[in-house]
């Protein structure tokens, strides 16, 4: 996994790269910039470590241009230097850092590289971890990708590189002792809209694989390598995989739940909150987590979170002091910032909730300034998909309780024209819209009537109404006439 960074508020590495089960894998080979600055403060380092377990044994990481601010705090926890070689299971491992002396390779870590290939024991695989696409330099058969934007631009107009002179012949070395020989590169490959790696070897056998995670791409045109061996037979086969296919993690059971984040005027910021609640079967302990974006809130020692609790940190804690619930407060009176996710990390910095929102399609726009909150219809969904979210069907919301979201459909019988609907949970005075979607998966919702109020029970719907009513899936969702 190479370039996992990611480019959001804060030191941190993507969100499904974070999310990832990283115990389903008997090795972790990591190929360099794992924040914007992964080595900037040891705060940054100790994070990536709780994500990756850097100080195993296991995990064999280089280290990338993003990297370099203070490389001794990433090798004191590691435990390892920059340069190494690992042995396992008839495969060497060598990891390269390619940060410094212009990106060659030189004295102390081409001097490891070569007593390493000189006592090379009759094993199968020579894999060189390292972050620059160092063996792209100069190289005629790949260079329609000099300059590219399909690479990072660190790996993308490298030229002038000792590789070809210094360590390819090395390789060649490895080779001709029947070793596979794999040069594995972690800087960025890809653009937002187009999934890109580079698998090409050379007319010596040398295999070069080059495959790092696009911040900005959907999680299904990210790629990773994994590597599989079969230690009997003595292969190892390469599969190319986006990040999105990787076994995750389960969800934290402390959810975001409720967001009243953009009180109307009359009421002001200050009512402001978010709610979280505990979805789980146990207490959840949030002593010393904090908010990294949208708020800032640190939770102090010893707060716990019982099974079906709810908590709310406000923005003037007072509004909400009578409702029986804990509440916390957050600094200063304005409202939470919707142009950042509302993320709330442990006190390693590992992600317990977030809720990514917005303010216009596929999102609720009325929580913007207009009264209602924006709310989770059911708190077992993924809090991740606007989908799963609708406004509350009253103003302020109903903050330390059970969320309030527009009644649920009974039976729908069409009857010469007339659509006939049982509705549960309605609340007086509030208008809806009846809705149809041919799936849920993913849902997409098409109004079949006009606007209607909530007590009403029978709808007379048009040809094509009618049409859309015989879909599968319908709900009531409220509408501001």
């Amino acid at each position: 996994m190479g370039h996992p960074r990611d480019d959001e508020p804060g030191e941190k590495v993507q969100r499904d790269v974070e999310r990832v089960d990283y115990s389903a894998y008997d090795l972790l080979l990591l190929g360099g910039d794992y924040t914007w600055r992964g080595t900037g403060a040891r705060k940054t380092v100790a994070y990536l470590d709780a994500v990756f377990d850097l100080s195993a044994s296991t995990t064999l990481a280089s280290l990338g241009n993003h990297d370099t601010s203070n490389r001794s705090f990433f090798t004191d926890v590691t435990g390892r230097p920059r340069n190494y070689s690992f042995e396992t299971n008839g495969v060497t491992f060598v990891v390269l850092d390619t940060t410094d002396d212009g990106q060659n390779i030189l004295g102390d870590k081409l001097q490891m590289l070569t007593d390493t290939v000189n006592a090379l024991p009759e094993n199968s695989h020579l894999v060189v971890i390292h972050h620059h696409v160092i063996w792209l330099a100069d190289y005629a058969p790949l260079a329609d990708l000099q300059g590219s934007l399909l690479l990072g631009a660190s790996s993308a107009s490298l030229s002038g590189l000792n590789f070809y002179e210094a360590v390819y012949p090395l390789l060649l070395q490895a080779r001709a002792k029947g070793v596979n020989v794999i040069c594995l590169a972690g800087d960025r490959t890809g653009t937002p809209t187009e999934e890109f790696y580079i698998d090409h070897t050379t007319a010596d056998g040398v295999r070069f694989i080059a495959a790092g995670l696009m911040e900005e791409a959907p999680a299904n045109l990210r790629t990773v390598v994994v590597l599989e061996q079969d230690v009997e037979a003595g292969t190892l086969t390469c599969q190319f995989k986006p990040l999105s296919d990787l076994p995750r993690i389960p969800d934290e059971p402390l959810i975001i739940n409720e967001l009243h984040y953009d009180p109307p005027p009359g009421q002001g910021n200050d009512w402001s909150f978010i709610e979280l609640f505990n979805r789980g079967d146990e207490p959840y302990d949030l002593s010393g987590a904090a908010f990294s974006s949208g708020v800032v809130c640190t939770f102090p020692e010893n707060t716990i979170i019982a099974p079906g609790e709810y908590v709310l940190v406000a923005a003037d804690p007072v509004h909400y002091s009578g409702l029986g619930v804990q509440v916390f407060d957050y600094e200063g009176s304005e409202k939470p910032n919707s142009d950042d996710p509302m993320w709330l990390r442990d006190s390693r910095g590992l992600e317990i909730a977030c809720v990514n929102y917005g303010v216009s399609d596929p999102w609720p726009p009325e929580p913007d300034n207009l009264g209602p909150s924006l709310m989770l219809i059911d708190p077992r969904l993924d809090n991740t998909l606007a989908n799963n979210w609708s406004t509350s069907d009253q103003d302020g919301g109903t903050p330390g309780r059970t969320n309030i979201v527009p009644p649920e459909p009974g039976t729908l019988v069409i009857n010469g024209g007339v659509a006939t609907v049982q509705w549960t949970g309605v609340v007086p005075d509030v208008w809806y819209r009846l809705e149809f979607t041919p799936s849920l998966n993913p849902p997409d919702w098409q109004p079949a009537a006009s606007v209607i109020q909530a007590t009403a029970s029978s709808i007379e719907l048009t040809d094509e109404e009618l049409e859309k009513a015989g879909q599968r899936y319908f709900r009531l969702s409220r509408v501001f006439p």
